[in-house]
C-alpha cells in the first residue's frame, strides 16, 4: 500500500493490522490554536515586564496567565495526533492521550451530515478540533474526534453510543470498514 496523507500503510499492533486513516485538515484550527498561545504568551511578558520588581500582583497575573497558557501548548500539540485506526474487529480513535474503541460489529450505520451543537454542551470544542461528548440537535450527545464541530462529520452510531469523526477520505474509510464486516 502506497503512504498518503490521509491513508498511511497498515500497521501491527497486538497481532491485529490496522489501516490508519489521518482526519481533514484545519488550517482554521492551526491559525486559532496559535495565536491564542501566541496572545496569551505575550501577556504574559507584557505583564512581568511592565509590573515593578517586587510587586506580588504581577506574579499573580503571570501565574494564571501561564496557568491558561500549559492548557493552550497541549491543545495545540496534539492536534496533528488525531487519527482513526480500522482493525479486523474495532476503530480505534486516538488524539495524544486519548483514546477510544469502537465494535466494528455493533455499528448499525455510517451518515455524513452537517450536526447542529447545542451551545451550553460539555466537551472540549477548540478552533479545528473537537474532542469528548457534545450535545446536538436531533441527535443527541455524539463522542467526538474530529476536526470539524458541525459540518461534514461521519456520524457512527452503535448499539452505545454514536461518534462523529472526519476523515479526509470518507469513502476509503467506509470501505474499510465494511470489508472489516465481511
Amino acid at each position: 500500500m502506497e503512504d498518503t496523507p490521509t491513508r498511511l500503510q497498515s500497521v501491527a499492533s497486538r497481532g491485529q493490522a490496522f489501516e490508519v486513516f489521518r482526519p481533514r485538515k484545519t488550517v482554521w484550527g492551526w491559525l486559532c490554536s496559535f495565536a491564542i498561545v501566541a496572545v496569551l504568551g505575550t501577556i504574559i511578558v507584557f505583564i512581568v515586564h511592565k509590573l515593578p520588581r517586587g510587586d506580588p500582583s504581577g506574579w499573580v497575573a503571570g501565574g494564571l496567565m501561564i496557568a491558561l497558557l500549559i492548557p493552550g501548548v497541549f491543545f495545540l500539540s496534539i492536534l496533528p495526533t488525531m487519527k482513526y485506526s480500522v482493525g479486523d474487529d474495532i476503530i480505534v480513535l486516538s488524539c495524544g492521550p486519548f483514546k477510544w474503541t469502537v465494535l466494528i460489529r455493533s455499528i448499525r450505520s455510517i451518515t455524513e451530515k452537517d450536526l447542529g451543537y447545542l451551545p451550553l454542551s460539555e466537551g472540549w470544542k477548540l478552533p479545528g478540533y473537537t474532542l469528548f461528548k457534545i450535545r446536538y440537535g436531533g441527535i443527541g450527545p455524539v463522542r467526538m474526534c474530529a476536526t470539524s464541530m458541525t459540518k461534514r462529520i461521519l456520524v457512527i452510531e452503535t448499539d452505545t453510543d454514536v461518534w462523529g469523526i472526519t476523515p479526509t477520505d470518507v469513502d476509503s474509510f467506509v470501505a474499510t470498514i465494511r470489508r472489516a464486516r465481511g
